[in-house]
Parts: C-alpha cells; structure tokens; sequence
C-alpha cells in the first residue's frame, strides 16, 4: 500500500501527465488558412484550426504573382494574426501560407504547387447586411433602399485561388402577385448600364441585371410567401474590366437594392 500511495502522490506533482501521454502521435494535417478582408482599416486578418499535433505555427506572406516568393510574418501558438500595413495600399493582393512545427520538424509547403488564402488590402468594410452569403441568413427586403456591396478577386498565381462576395434576399409576395426589385450599380459600365452582378432566383435560374432596370420576383401559387434570391458577381464583367494580363485583380462594387412596387401578375 506504501508504494501504491507514493505513485499516485507522484501523479498528482505532474498535471501536465495526462496531456503528454493522451497528445497524438500524428503529424500535423495541412491547413490553407482563413483570409478576411474589408475590415475598414487596410488590415488583413488570418486565422486557422487549432492542431494538438503542432508545437508552433508559422505564417507566411507573399505579395500575390506568378511567381510568389513567401517571407515568415507570425510564428508562435495564437490561432488568429492580424496583418496591418503601414501605409493604405488599396486593391493590393496577398497570399498566405501556414507552416507548422512539431519537435524539430517544420511542415511548411512554399512550393509552387502549394495552396494559399488570398487577401486584400482595402479601407472598405462589410455593408450592415452581412453575413447574409446564405438562405438561412437572408435579408428581408422591402421598399427602403439598401446599400450594399460586392466583391471579386482572382489571384495573378492560380486561377483557382479567388474570393467574391454573394448576397441573399427574400421578398414576402402576396399569392398570384409579383415583386419588382430595383438595384443600382455604383460602378454600372458606362453608357450601359451593364452592372456587375447577376440575380439567381432560387428554384429557376440565373439572370442579367441592367442597373436600374426592374427585375420582377413572381408568386405564382395560391399561397402569399417568402421568395429568395441571390445577387452574386458576373464574374465575366469583374475580370474584363478589372484583372491583369495574368489573371489577377477584382473590384469592390457597392450597390443599392429595394422593392419599388407589388403588382398583380
């Protein structure tokens, strides 16, 4: 019983015991870390999944290229940096990477095939709708006028590494009636009209928008309900107008959306 008492004495001297020997024995899984911009202060912020298998993280940070050459910003055991430029470099694109240790060995892929979060730098910010990038977060639409933004950018590395912004809507429609949606581009192409945008009802389909021009929500059934849909990037426009030879660029386009009638349909 003696020696029983004595190890369970030396137990209770290490807390630290449980954690050490119940920690993974795998290595550290590969992460692309979280990029959000348009914070309204040219900052960039970055975050990742906490890993039991990683000692210390590493973020890295390359201007966005073809060719993009990565420097170490951030090493230490937060989950979350907050990337803050000096002087307003609007529009300007970054790439970034996350490195882990374990022990003695790095996990870190800087190669040209490797993955990365792309952030911009922009002294814009979010319009009061957001989060709305989903049905379940969908902003109830009525006769006051809403501002609103939207956004596309596409690295000058991949093709495949962009960020854009969607916004969901709903509109109560009266049965057999009809919504009329007006929604003005900022930015519309000049001596068109053409915006930036396309309106995607759900259950049928995507459409073009012509800034200022309406764009009829029809209920067709017996019964008055919510009618949703999506005002998300042309995609097309953004990188016409917008991107380098490369492939890299974007806009951030702010617009204004309200109903400006009910009819019968």
């Amino acid at each position: 019983m003696l020696v029983l008492t004595a190890c369970f004495a030396i137990l209770d001297c290490n807390p630290g015991m449980d954690d050490i020997l119940g920690r993974t024995t795998d290595d550290p899984f590969q992460d692309i870390p979280v990029v959000r911009s348009f914070n309204g202060d040219f900052s960039v912020i970055i975050s990742w999944r906490e890993d039991e298998a990683a000692d210390k993280y590493f973020l890295y940070r390359a201007a966005d290229a073809l060719n993009p050459e990565y420097d170490l910003i951030y090493e230490g055991s937060k989950t979350e940096y907050r990337d803050v430029f000096s002087l307003p470099q609007n529009e300007k694109l970054y790439l970034y990477r996350l490195g882990k240790k374990r022990g003695g060995k790095l996990f870190v892929d800087l190669t040209a095939h490797g993955k990365a979060g792309l952030g911009v730098v922009s002294g814009s910010q979010f319009d009061f709708q957001e989060n709305n990038n989903s049905i379940a977060d969908a902003t109830l639409l009525g006769s006051n006028v809403l501002a609103s933004n939207c956004w596309f950018y596409c690295s000058n590395y991949k093709d495949d590494i962009s960020i854009y912004d969607e916004d969901w809507y709903y509109v109560n429609v009266p049965a057999h009636w009809k919504a009329i949606i007006l929604l003005n581009d900022n930015n519309a192409v000049p001596g068109t009209q053409i915006s930036h945008f396309k309106l995607e009802k759900r259950g049928i389909g995507s459409e073009d928008i012509t800034s200022g021009f309406p764009v009829e929500i029809i209920n067709n059934t017996d019964n008055a309900g919510a009618l949703y849909f999506r005002i998300y990037p042309d995609f097309n426009t953004f990188k016409s107008q917008y991107t380098s030879a490369s492939g890299g660029g974007g806009r951030f386009i702010s617009y204004t959306i309200n109903v400006s009638a009910f009819n019968p349909r």
